[in-house]
């Protein structure tokens, strides 16, 4: 082997592929790190039908390559290599927002808990109800904000158990992951929409109430940022980036799907959840900046507080 050569070969080790070409033969030698690497290249090789031969010598030897088979062995070792740079996948099993209990989720549970005992179960006659329910006769007649007022109002005392038990935990995961402002605007503007999607392509004279629209909302938008995530850490697309999605759907069959459930509204949530997840993805990085998610968490507070004032003084006026 000549002095050309062995400069080439010191030249050619920082690739994925260490090689060089023998000035006498202009055969391709290959060097494979391992005896590991050695039978994965030559598994490779054989399966792209490249001749090749084994020099026997320092662990782990050498693979050579004639002339004819050069440009194909390179393109198919470079082509594998490139592959296992992002397998198997590094997992960050830690997650990305802060620890413990999220203490607005956990007061707008404790609100939603206490305002239900204030209106009472489900009435056609109660003032909350009839000027709160969502209505989507009234709605596409100009008063709005019913698609907000409807999710604070439950039917039972079953019904807001279980949304205050999601308010908690799943949209506290929401805004521990962008930030209790942005989280729950997002969760408020995802819910109003597909409330208001419900009412345009929905069955007239429909009336739904309660938050589990806002809290399907938040299933999307968890679906959403975990499948950016872990597109994020693969940096590779794969089937893996779906799974964070299908369990959305997963989760809507196993308790959107009841026989009183609001089947739609459900199913709305979530797909407006998971658009406004997608949009969303890059705002963790305004997590911890305090008055931009001191406004955010006003305004959604505001909005809230806002359509009920004009839903009462209606009733009033």
């Amino acid at each position: 082997m000549s002095k050309n050569s062995t400069a080439c070969s010191l030249l050619s080790q920082s690739s994925l592929v260490p090689h060089l070409i023998d000035s006498d033969s202009n055969s391709l030698l290959l060097f494979p790190d391992t005896d590991r690497k050695k039978l994965e290249w030559m598994a490779v090789l054989g399966a792209a039908g490249v001749n090749y031969d084994v020099q026997s010598g320092e662990t782990p030897g050498c693979i050579v390559v004639a002339t004819e088979g050069r440009a194909l062995a390179m393109e198919q070792l470079l082509e594998y290599e490139e592959e296992c740079l992002y397998w198997p996948p590094k997992i960050d099993f830690a997650y990305p927002g802060v620890a413990g209990m999220n203490l607005p989720s956990f007061y707008a549970g404790i609100f939603l808990l206490c305002f239900f005992f204030v209106t009472g179960s489900y009435d056609a006659d109660v003032t909350w109800f009839k000027q709160g329910r969502g209505d989507t006769e009234k709605i596409l007649s100009g008063e709005v904000w019913r698609a907000i007022t409807a999710l604070t109002l439950h039917s039972d005392f079953a019904h807001v158990a279980g949304n205050v038990i999601g308010c908690v935990f799943l949209c506290g995961a929401v805004c521990q992951y962008l930030g209790n402002g942005i989280g729950w605007l997002v969760i408020l503007l995802s819910a109003v929409t597909a409330n208001l999607l419900n009412t345009v392509i929905g069955r007239p004279a429909y009336n739904y109430i309660g938050a589990s629209t806002a809290v399907f909302a938040a299933v999307g938008i968890l679906g959403a940022l975990q499948s950016v995530r872990l597109y994020r850490n693969f940096r590779v697309y794969t089937h893996r980036l779906s799974l964070p999605l299908l369990s959305v759907l997963a989760i809507i069959s196993l308790l959107g799907t009841g026989p009183k459930a609001d089947i739609m509204g459900h199913f709305m949530g979530a797909i407006c959840g998971i658009i406004f997840g997608f949009v969303c993805s890059h705002l963790r990085t305004y997590r911890e900046r305090r008055v931009l998610q001191f406004c955010c968490l006003m305004i959604a507070a505001g909005t809230i507080l806002l359509s009920w004032r004009f839903a009462l003084h209606l009733a009033t006026g």
